[in-house]
């Protein structure tokens, strides 16, 4: 069935609202979450560091870190080594400095701790200029406030070239599903768009056909 001109120009304006609207809807949330909401320069030197409170938007596996820049005053073998990162440790003339204990509380109350020295505790990370050291890891609640204190152990001020901030960062499930929700959703949506554009322009070239013929 043939749709008449003004049917297609609501049809095309329809098509347009749904696939703008949806695809926005969805990077708006992607883009409101508390991805990484701690991230502060950190001094390494022996004694307590404690981060502002802070607050997460979902509940999550939340990953804590030392990061430190590839790009700023140490070879990246050597930052490798520092960070307890190198592939092969035994060829390293540094050993690494990453040697923590940590806490996060939620109203006073311990809700999660651990050391970075223990057994299958932490990674290794690599991304856009930085490498981190993942020190512990926790699950937030969403909407719950929480402070992270972290006690350093050893001097690690041969990393403070390299500008090492104290990091919270949601640990990927989150995350790579939001991303990958968004990218599946571009195809239909930016479908839905150009289908609509065409409605509405074969509405007008219809309407301006229609004027010609009565003017004839």
């Amino acid at each position: 069935m043939r749709m008449n001109a003004p049917k297609r120009l609501w049809g095309g304006i329809i098509c347009i609202v749904l696939g703008v609207g949806l695809y926005s809807a969805v990077d708006a949330w992607y883009a409101g979450r508390a991805w990484t909401p701690v991230d502060m320069p950190i001094s390494l030197s022996p004694g307590l560091v404690r981060t502002p409170e802070f607050r997460t938007n979902m509940s999550a596996f939340y990953r804590i870190e030392i990061a430190a820049s590839t790009v700023k005053g140490i070879p990246s073998d050597t930052l490798d080594c520092l960070l307890g990162a190198a592939i092969s440790p035994v060829s390293c003339a540094q050993h690494f400095v990453i040697r923590a204990d940590w806490a996060v509380t939620s109203n006073g109350k311990v809700v999660a701790q651990g050391s970075s020295y223990d057994q299958y505790c932490c990674g290794n990370f690599f991304s856009k200029g930085v490498a981190a050291r993942q020190i512990g890891s926790f699950h937030s609640e969403a909407g719950r406030r929480y402070v992270l204190q972290v006690r350093i152990l050893e001097d690690g001020s041969a990393l403070a070239v390299a500008d090492p901030h104290l990091t919270i960062e949601e640990g990927g499930d989150v995350a790579e599903t939001g991303s990958w929700v968004e990218g599946l959703l571009l195809l239909p949506c930016g479908t839905a768009v150009l289908f609509g554009l065409y409605l509405i322009l074969s509405s007008l070239i219809h309407a301006l056909r229609a004027k010609l013929h009565r003017a004839q």
